[in-house]
């Protein structure tokens, strides 16, 4: 029998209200298409529906309510000029801004995160966030992640579906976890290449980090973000490209904090935001007391600095990097010492160096940046946009035409850039589609058109992903297990 479902003060935003605050509270984030910035957020809809029902129907709203974060869910809108970029911003803050408010007025309330497609995307990087200690509410508050075909993938992340460790999102991933990594589950098809970029086909994932950074105001930070992936400077969309970037100027994105171990009031160059969010991730580790993450967060790190330095050939750049990974090496050296608190010393004083190595790999992408031709890859990212807004709405009828469309202004992309030296700058840049053989890119246009048509990015509620259970299953069943005040027992009682 279902449980009636109560909506305390700090839930209920549009129905009925009641005193007592949950044990558990679920935030929910739709994919694209699924819900909007008036819908109801007490009504749980579209894929996640499969994850949160079970969870309410068989406990009493005392101990689990869901509560559907509201946001614009688009690819593009061109009636608003909303893009995923901006679309996902809004979901974030929605979220936390719902987070601070519960945690203010119900203190014993924890969290769980769950996403879908973009939503995921959404989730995945407020609960980054939090993991860093930047979010709404700290780590200890979050009960469990569970995301459905996350873009933001991490090949780092605990992962059913595909094997852990192999690919990444189209959006490209975060920084590695620790205060959630135990808590932290993304359920991907392998076949979905929302959440399963192959490394081999570089043109999807543009595809992705195009539509997934398209601002129509500022094509110059869409541009940035693919610019600053191929020197693995930053994850695309999460830092450089977080707030108006100048092509010229190298100066700190507003809005951003500080890394890890600077001071609160020194502004973070965008460059190098991913990189001391990295070498921070040692740092929380070790103070954490917690030897196995600090390690895997220190090979994370040393192996981001050594693509860093394979991949740009600015002469100011590369001995600095040397001189940093030399010093990783000797943090390496403390751990297997087992000093803790010696890493924490080391990684603290390593923190400027890298903001520093940041701030000049800023300059270094600007002037990139400035050459590259604009135009050109606005109206590239335009119509990879329109293409991922059509499969999103399910309208494949519309994307033939435009997969045409897209391999040409590709291929006049890829021309301009090669015309511009660029290259030379970037050896990573003619590792992605830039430097691909068009046939070569025909043929992953192709692979695309077939992924949108086939169903695996839409199939997570019926068909089977681990153990015999589909993806909402898995889902349902990791938060259940997570849950807090005695709710996770009712898991037993309701089977």
């Amino acid at each position: 029998m279902s449980a009636t479902l109560l909506i305390p003060s700090a839930v209920a935003d549009q129905e009925g209200l009641a005193t007592a605050c949950p044990s558990n509270l679920v935030l929910a984030f739709p994919g694209t298409g699924e819900t909007h910035p008036g819908a109801n957020p007490n009504e749980q809809i579209g894929m996640l529906a499969g994850v949160t029902k079970p969870l309410t129907d068989t406990r009493s709203s005392d101990l689990v309510q869901a509560y559907y974060v509201p946001y614009p869910a688009v690819a593009i809108d061109p009636a608003t000029a909303t893009t995923y970029a901006q679309s996902k911003a809004e979901g974030i803050k929605n979220g936390s801004d719902k987070m601070a408010q519960v945690a203010a007025e119900c203190p014993g309330t924890t969290f769980s995160l769950t996403g879908y497609s973009q939503g995921a995307d959404v989730a995945g990087d407020l609960g980054s966030q939090i993991d860093q200690g930047k979010g709404p509410v700290p780590p200890d508050k979050i009960s469990s992640v569970a995301l459905i075909s996350d873009p933001g993938r991490s090949a780092t992340d605990n992962t059913v579906g595909v094997q852990n460790g192999e690919g990444h999102g189209f959006a490209g991933g975060r920084p590695p976890l620790t205060a959630l990594s135990n808590k932290w589950l993304s359920i991907c098809d392998p076949l979905d290449i929302y959440c399963n970029t192959p490394q081999d086909k570089p043109a999807l994932a543009l595809v992705g980090k195009l539509g997934s950074q398209l601002d129509m105001n500022d094509p110059v930070k869409s541009i940035t973000s693919i610019v600053t992936a191929a020197t693995n400077a930053g994850r695309p969309g999460g830092l450089v490209a977080a707030g108006p970037t100048q092509a010229a100027t190298p100066t700190s994105t507003p809005g951003q904090e500080s890394a890890p171990g600077a001071s609160q009031t020194q502004p973070v160059p965008t460059g190098g935001n991913l990189l001391a969010q990295m070498v921070g991730s040692i740092e929380r580790a070790a103070q954490a007391g917690n030897p196995q993450a600090a390690q895997a967060a220190l090979d994370d790190t040393t192996n981001r600095f050594q693509q860093v330095s394979s991949s740009v050939t600015d002469p100011a750049i590369i001995p600095q990097i040397q001189e940093i990974l030399a010093a990783l090496g000797e943090v390496g050296k403390t751990l297997l010492r087992g000093d803790l608190i010696g890493v924490v010393t080391q990684v603290a004083a390593l923190v400027p160096r890298v903001l520093s190595v940041g701030s000049q790999l800023v300059t270094t992408i600007s002037q990139i940046v400035a050459k590259l031709p604009v135009a050109e890859f606005g109206a590239l990212a335009a119509t990879t946009a329109a293409i991922v807004g059509f499969a999103q709405s399910g309208n494949f009828a519309a994307i033939p035409p435009l997969i045409g469309t897209w391999v040409g202004q590709l291929n006049n992309v890829a021309s301009k850039t090669a015309e511009s030296g660029v290259l030379q700058m970037v050896p990573g840049l003619a590792n992605t589609v830039l430097g691909q053989d068009p046939s070569s890119v025909v043929g992953q246009a192709v692979d695309f058109a077939e992924f949108l048509a086939g169903g695996s990015h839409t199939s997570y509620g019926t068909k089977a992903i681990v153990d015999g259970r589909t993806g909402t299953q898995a889902a349902s069943n990791f938060i259940a297990a997570n849950l807090s005040g005695g709710a996770a027992q009712d898991t037993a009682q309701a089977s």
